[in-house]
């Protein structure tokens, strides 16, 4: 395994506890609100309107398209590094991601939100932020090695481990049956 990819798959677990935080933050502070695995708001989104909660509805619905709008901003960023040759073009997105991410634990704080039942228009506002954040984050890293990355939704995040941890283990594998030599998939 070159050192490009170690650091690449260091990264990614870095942006994964970063993603599941602020998932937790959002969850807990913005009322059971996923700001980065929108699975969850997708599925909120689903039930409130199966029983005619049209606010919780919203509340589920708002950062959905606010995600999708940062992943293109990050996708657009990423690729204007890359036709100007910025080696990691992976860097810009994710210093807007920190950028967002600060203005977030700097004004949600001091922001009055409402109650689940009866949310502020600052609500909306304020759960936009880390929304778009984990948009950005989820267009920053999509490759390493030979595997998709995705670090802002679960059920992907599991898949990548378990296909590198399958690597790891067979790499370990060969590596003991042909008596301490290194293996290809290292």
């Amino acid at each position: 395994m070159t050192p490009a990819i170690r650091q690449r798959r260091r990264l990614a677990v870095l942006l994964g506890a970063v993603a599941g935080g602020v998932d937790a933050i959002g969850y807990v502070t913005l009322f059971r609100l996923f700001t980065a695995h929108t699975t969850g708001n997708t599925d909120g989104f689903a039930v409130a309107l199966a029983h005619g909660a049209d606010l919780e509805a919203l509340r589920h619905f708002a950062p959905i398209p606010v995600f999708v709008v940062g992943v293109l901003c990050g996708g657009i960023v990423a690729r204007i590094s890359a036709r100007r040759g910025v080696r990691g073009n992976q860097i810009g997105p994710l210093l807007l991601e920190a950028i967002a991410l600060a203005a977030y634990w700097a004004v949600a704080p001091a922001v009055q939100l409402g109650t689940p039942d009866a949310p502020t228009g600052a609500y909306f506002a304020v759960a936009a932020i880390p929304a778009f954040a984990m948009g950005l984050q989820a267009a920053a890293l999509r490759r390493i090695s030979d595997h998709s990355i995705r670090t802002t939704f679960i059920t992907g995040m599991l898949c990548v481990l378990g296909e590198q941890g399958l690597e790891w283990w067979l790499a370990r594998r060969d590596r003991l049956w042909s008596g301490g030599q290194p293996s290809a998939r290292e």
